[in-house]
């Protein structure tokens, strides 16, 4: 599951521009505390993402502060990292902190007759590579959107219909807010 992860996180760094510089947009075309959902396919007729496959999504955060969470999905498995974004006209920037926290599904406990495995989910803190990568930004009627698409294939993100407060709850009730 944390290959998974990691392939997916590579997938993200795989357009990186460690020269660029970034400048914020006006408040108007802000990101600031929304959510977006990427996932591999994009409709353009709605603005909307799908796809129906497991270790192929991700749910990005965008704290008023500059900073970013990106919550990976992958067969029970999330791994959550956090970084700093700029956006620019038709860029967004982020750049990952090395270390993130994997909440790691216990598949013990489907197996355990005995009643002695009692967490569902072990919560670790994880050191990876600091990244920087680049998404290209459009516009999808009046929809800010995000893409990469490269020799990979095509990964793209809209703005999500989850609340930012709701987002930050879960993660604070799982006891993963803490840890970032």
């Amino acid at each position: 599951m944390r290959i998974i992860s990691i392939i997916l996180l590579t997938f993200f760094t795989s357009c990186t521009n460690q020269n660029s510089t970034a400048l914020e947009v006006d408040e108007a075309t802000s990101i600031k505390g929304d959510v977006y959902f990427y996932t591999l396919k994009f409709d353009s007729t709605n603005c909307s993402v799908y796809s129906a496959c497991d270790c192929c999504s991700s749910r990005m955060l965008f704290l008023p502060n500059y900073e970013f969470i990106a919550i990976n999905y992958c067969t029970g498995d999330e791994s959550y990292h956090k970084g700093k974004y700029a956006l620019t006209e038709d860029s967004l920037f982020l750049d990952y902190y090395p270390q993130y926290v994997l909440n790691e599904y216990n598949w013990e406990i489907e197996f355990d007759t005995t009643g002695a495995v009692t967490n569902e989910y072990n919560i670790k803190i994880e050191e990876g590579k600091g990244n920087s990568i680049s998404l290209n930004s459009f516009y999808c009627s009046d929809n800010l959107c995000f893409s990469i698409i490269d020799e990979n294939g095509s990964y793209y993100g809209v703005k999500d219909t989850i609340p930012a407060a709701q987002l930050i709850q879960n993660m604070k009730t799982d006891g993963i807010w803490d840890k970032l």
